[in-house]
């Protein structure tokens, strides 16, 4: 893929990848400070919507984002079937910008943020009420 952003800057291939965390240090803030809030006043619940709601919200993310990875690949593989790259050079750079992979990082550092926080508070919570309780167990030793 094409990653170059100017005629003298070029992204190296692995600093995509930095979509992820970028995403995650932009989010947990927001949602600390913005979402919580307005979801209390909403919902009555004191942190805004339950653990099991945002660990249903970063699957539903992580689905999503493997969705647009999916259209992601399919436009690029289109690409290097047009221009008869589909044969193993790798020195041939496809023509198609970079910037496509970045919706679905960013998708998925929106799942990152909502579900990984809300599996740690689940299983480093004193009160395991929202939890059955087969989930309340570590290697089948039970939570206290």
């Amino acid at each position: 893929m094409d990653r170059s952003v100017s005629a003298d800057l070029e992204f190296p291939a692995a600093s995509v990848q930095l979509s992820v965390p970028a995403t995650v240090a932009v989010l947990v803030p927001i949602y600390d400070r913005v979402f919580v809030p307005v979801a209390r006043d909403l919902t009555g619940e004191p942190s805004g919507i339950t653990m099991l709601q945002r660990i249903g919200t970063g699957l539903f993310l992580s689905f999503l984002s493997m969705a647009v990875a999916a259209v992601v690949e399919m436009k690029r593989l289109k690409n290097a079937q047009q221009y008869g790259l589909l044969v193993d050079t790798p020195g041939v750079t496809i023509p198609m910008s970079f910037w496509w992979l970045i919706p679905q990082n960013v998708l998925l550092g929106a799942a990152v943020s909502s579900a990984s926080e809300a599996f740690s508070a689940a299983f480093l919570s004193p009160s395991l009420r929202e939890q059955p309780a087969a989930m309340a167990t570590i290697a089948g030793f039970p939570i206290t």
